[in-house]
């Protein structure tokens, strides 16, 4: 399952201890790693994904984005 191979990938991610939930965004060479709260870069958009996955509903959070 290749959804199964990203959610591991995501997870291996979490390595900063001073991240949200262990993980920064990479802001450039400039900025470097940062803390973000936002849904399209930050810690609510991994939530969001990896809540998805989890659940045996279909998520519908991806009709706010014009997803679906």
């Amino acid at each position: 399952m290749p959804a199964a191979y990203w959610i591991g990938q995501t997870l291996k991610m979490a390595k900063f201890e001073d991240g949200l939930a262990g993980y920064k965004t990479w802001q450039g060479a400039e900025r470097g790693f940062r803390n973000e709260y936002g849904l399209l870069e930050g810690i609510a958009g991994i939530g969001l994904v990896l809540l998805a996955y989890l659940s045996d509903e279909e998520p519908t959070w991806d009709e706010c984005l014009l997803l679906s």
